[in-house]
């Protein structure tokens, strides 16, 4: 189960961001923002570690950044 994401780097919006304060996912989580803040970019970055495919990732890869894109999540064993 997915616990919390430290780190998104290169993904759309998220050119270099880290976790700040208490990120942990519960059972219910509410994402809520204005459009164009990255809400459909962190959904593909959820199927990507739900799925192991990297190529969620390369379709949100952050334009004119040269990094691959890259993430630290943190996954707490069923």
């Amino acid at each position: 189960m997915l616990q919390k994401i430290i780190s998104l780097k290169s993904i759309g919006r998220f050119s270099n961001c880290a976790a700040s304060g208490d990120v942990e996912f519960r059972r219910l989580t509410l994402l809520f923002a204005g459009n164009g803040q990255g809400k459909t970019t962190l959904c593909s970055v959820l199927r990507s570690l739900q799925t192991g495919e990297s190529s969620y990732l390369q379709e949100r890869k952050t334009r004119g950044q040269t990094d691959e894109p890259d993430l630290t999540p943190i996954v707490v064993p069923a």
